[in-house]
């Protein structure tokens, strides 16, 4: 509010300044004009307006006050376009600024739940395995989900340092891989660890050897299959399909989820960006891995693309280079 009225002053400030200098400039021209009336009738001169507006004495002092109007005129647009400018730098600042802060906070109430949650399963896990005695079956379901927990909160920590990495100290390594087959047995742990999930693999290749940072590729596709998994409600149904288009490489990750909105879409692969508000929201995660997806794809000199999937869902659409 503070911002808003100091604007409204200056602008106030400045049109009550260019309207003084406007009458000010009047009079002094008035002043002039009627100077030069007198003493025209001095020095007994017919005084005539048509023959008066002749006179070199007045269109001397008429061209010195057209060209003040103009300077004041100048003056103007100038001190107008430097103080919108000025707030629009400092709107834009300000905009980046609470949007920095709004992402901090997710991020932060995101990461306590998300290690939070975990952590307190492993550790009932073992409470439970340690105080009562459990038939082999009831153990080995207890200690499956203990691990799968820990896996996420490795994900987690590895989505983390690599986040952090990628903005100083990340190095790819770029070596030949068969990306077909890399994709092939990526997809297939998915399929093995969500069997109750329709996740099927295309290809129109069979084989495809790219020069890749591996580490980076697989994080790319890890993160787009997570993603699909996880806005899509009752039924995860997800289809990651491989084509060759000219001198391109494309993977496609499709799934039949919520979607994502038009304005989701220009921000997710921001840092920390997550839709909605994280005191209410229940899908789980910390805006990093889009974020991390899309700086791979930048190193990797690749388009990282988003679009709907008809008639739901979503399309994720990594386009690399095979040179």
């Amino acid at each position: 509010m503070l911002s808003y009225i100091v604007i409204f002053y200056m602008f106030a400030a400045f049109t009550w300044w260019a309207i003084l200098l406007n009458i000010k400039n009047k009079e002094i021209f008035n002043a002039r004009i009627s100077a030069l009336k007198m003493e025209m009738k001095l020095d007994k001169s017919v005084v005539n307006d048509e023959i008066f507006m002749l006179d070199p004495k007045y269109l001397a002092i008429k061209r010195k006050h057209d060209t003040q109007q103009k300077m004041i005129l100048g003056e103007g647009l100038v001190f107008t376009i430097s103080l919108l400018i000025g707030i629009w730098i400092i709107m834009s600042s300000t905009k980046k600024e609470l949007d920095a802060a709004k992402a901090r906070k997710n991020f932060l109430l995101s990461i306590s739940h998300e290690l939070k949650s975990p952590l307190a399963s492993i550790k009932l896990t073992f409470d439970t395995l340690l105080k009562r005695n459990l038939e082999k079956e009831m153990i080995d379901k207890l200690s499956h989900n203990a691990a799968k927990e820990a896996d996420r909160m490795e994900r987690l920590i590895n989505d983390l340092l690599l986040a952090t990495r990628l903005e100083t100290l990340y190095l790819p390594t770029f070596e030949p891989f068969d990306v077909v087959e890399l994709t092939r047995t990526a997809v297939q742990g998915y399929k093995n660890q969500y069997s109750y999930s329709e996740i099927e693999f295309e290809s129109e290749i069979q084989k495809l050897i790219i020069n890749l940072d591996k580490v980076g590729y697989i994080s790319i596709l890890n993160n787009l299959i997570e993603n699909a998994i996880k806005y899509s409600k009752d039924h995860i149904k997800i289809t990651i399909a491989l084509k060759k288009i000219d001198d391109k490489f494309v993977l496609e990750v499709k799934d039949e989820g919520i979607g994502i909105s038009d304005m989701d879409k220009k921000l997710i692969f921001n840092r920390f960006y997550r839709s909605g508000n994280e005191e209410t929201r229940s899908t789980k995660g910390t805006g990093l891995g889009l974020y991390i997806a899309k700086q791979m794809a930048k190193l990797h000199n690749a388009e990282l693309l988003v679009t709907d999937n008809i008639p739901k869902g979503t399309i994720f659409k990594l386009i690399l280079p095979i040179r």
